[in-house]
């Protein structure tokens, strides 16, 4: 969780009001003017957020405020538009070129404005996300992947379709676009994101630095890596197998 929804969830007022806040690793809030020492959860982005109390007091408004009532909507006007500058125009909207128009076609806002206004849009039904880690009991119903050929290291998507027990022993029946069996759940690990990709790739780089530079501060080397990471350096896979 990030260190502003932290301060939002856990503070009922600004610790010290005309200064930022941030965070150490013990939790503990890092501000001079602070009289008593504050404890929170530690945050995800500690070691960077820098949390101004405008922020902060912008997302508490946020979280106060009534959700939209989607089911309400009427039909063709799927856009909840909600004003920045007062005046009476918060509603139902539908988007038709450059403007945005009311079921009564009585009043419309122009996109070239829209920082007077807030566009909310209806969210898409999300699939449920099951989740779980490789190595375990992969859940009925779940996409992910398979290892086919274990010496090449060949994965093959497929869809786990029941759990059955085999002289004892629990096994997953599966089946893929042309395959189709049952196995142990050890063969099965989730389908990686982007996001999981990016933090192979990264680690990778690192650790190969650090194989390279036995003697240079670990830490130092990291940062180092993740800077070059952010700013789109890449290592060669070829000298990642050498290592």
């Amino acid at each position: 969780m990030k260190l502003i929804d932290i301060l939002v969830r856990d503070l009922a007022e600004w610790p010290c009001p005309g200064r930022d806040v941030v965070q150490y690793a013990s939790g503990r809030l890092n501000n001079p003017l602070l009289k008593d020492n504050i404890y929170l959860d530690v945050a995800d982005d500690y070691a960077t957020a820098v949390v101004k109390e405008s922020e902060w007091q912008a997302a508490l408004e946020a979280l106060q405020k009534p959700a939209i009532d989607w089911d309400s909507a009427p039909e063709g006007y799927p856009l909840w538009i909600e004003s920045k500058v007062g005046g009476n125009f918060d509603g139902w909207y539908l988007e038709h070129a450059d403007r945005y128009y009311n079921p009564w076609a009585s009043y419309c806002l122009k996109k070239h404005e829209a920082e007077n206004f807030i566009v909310h849009r209806r969210p898409e039904s999300q699939p449920i996300v099951i989740k779980w880690k490789e190595g375990e009991l992969p859940p009925v119903g779940v996409e992910c992947e398979f290892l086919r050929d274990p010496i090449h290291d060949d994965w093959e998507p497929v869809k786990i379709i029941a759990h059955v027990t085999d002289y004892g022993l629990q096994k997953v029946v599966y089946q893929g676009n042309d395959i189709a069996g049952i196995t142990i759940p050890s063969r099965f690990r989730p389908i990686k994101t982007e996001a999981d990709k990016a933090v192979e790739e990264r680690e990778a780089m690192i650790k190969y630095a650090q194989d390279i530079l036995p003697n240079t501060d670990a830490a130092l080397i990291r940062t180092v890596c993740e800077n070059l990471y952010e700013n789109g350096c890449r290592l060669d896979p070829s000298l990642a197998k050498q290592k």
